[in-house]
């Protein structure tokens, strides 16, 4: 055999094996495709919107998800206007305070302390509230006690969501 025999042979064995390869990969990847088309249906499926609302009580930013990803659900937009309403209030809550702050002197320490346990106390009273509407979505139930509070009422009339 001379070398340009041996080349070519070398070259159609690399095209084989990366026709091979590349017939792997597709399989692989159209295996991978499926799982997840799976795993989203499964998971935006109606048994599901609970997990959902749920996840609109994680502090903070966790209303944006319930309220883009599934609007056509009323409990879902429900409760993920409440988690946002509530988010406000405590939002607003904790930038009075830390305002407040800035008006206080460093020699008096005992009101520096009040303040500062305020600030925690105010972090605690909304973690709490968090849970229990995240307990409440689990549960496919309502949490109507965020919407007895009068701010809660006040800003779902200034903000429509």
């Amino acid at each position: 055999m001379n070398t340009t025999s041996i080349i070519l042979k070398f070259i159609d064995t690399a095209k084989g094996g990366y026709k091979y390869l590349k017939n792997r990969a597709m399989k692989w990847h159209s295996g991978i495709v499926e799982k997840l088309k799976w795993a989203k249906d499964t998971a935006f499926s109606d048994e599901h919107n609970n997990y959902f609302t749920a996840i609109a009580f994680v502090p903070f930013i966790g209303w944006l998800i319930p309220l883009y990803l599934k609007p056509e659900n009323e409990f879902c937009q429900r409760q993920a206007k409440r988690a946002f309403y509530l988010a406000m209030i405590f939002l607003g809550v904790l930038a009075v305070l830390l305002f407040a702050g800035i008006f206080f002197s460093r020699d008096w320490r005992m009101g520096r302390f009040i303040h500062a346990i305020a600030i925690y106390l105010v972090e605690f009273i909304y973690f709490g509230f968090c849970i229990y509407g995240i307990r409440m979505s689990i549960l496919n139930k309502e949490a109507e006690i965020i919407d007895k509070f009068p701010l809660v009422k006040q800003l779902s009339t200034i903000i429509e969501l």
